[in-house]
């Protein structure tokens, strides 16, 4: 379970992709593909790896692929519940087939990435995410 009690103010992930938007969240989580680091598109933010972000949105449609300010070469966000609902949420995404349809077809090197790690080891895995709330953090 996870969740949210409150939503940034003014965060919007609408919007052209080439403009500076105001893409934060209230919480996520990034599963990172691989040690091969993407260009984050900045010499002030460090590269990393191919990821999927998973985040609670308050406006946002579900199962899109956003794309943030940067690594957009590497990396696509998925808004999980993005009804603005406030609460605990129990979250599910295929994370092999959003990997494959939602990232690998833009990149060679993800392509080679999924055939050969990725796609052996989560076919056999669940993924079962479980984020606690740390003593005096709000």
């Amino acid at each position: 379970n996870w969740g949210v009690e409150q939503y940034p103010e003014g965060a919007d992930w609408s919007g052209p992709v080439e403009e500076k938007r105001n893409v934060r969240n209230a919480i996520g989580v990034m599963i990172f593909f691989g040690d091969e680091n993407q260009e984050s598109g900045s010499v002030f933010i460090p590269d990393i790896p191919y990821f999927l972000a998973l985040f609670l949105g308050e406006k946002e449609r579900p199962g899109k692929a956003y794309l943030a300010n940067y690594w957009q070469k590497g990396g696509r966000y998925f808004c999980i519940s993005c009804n603005g609902n406030v609460g605990e949420f129990i979250s599910e995404m295929d994370i092999p087939n959003t990997f494959k349809t939602k990232l690998v077809f833009e990149s060679i090197g993800a392509i080679h990435l999924f055939q050969k790690w990725i796609s052996p080891i989560l076919s056999k895995t669940n993924l079962v995410l479980t984020l606690h709330q740390l003593p005096g953090l709000r």
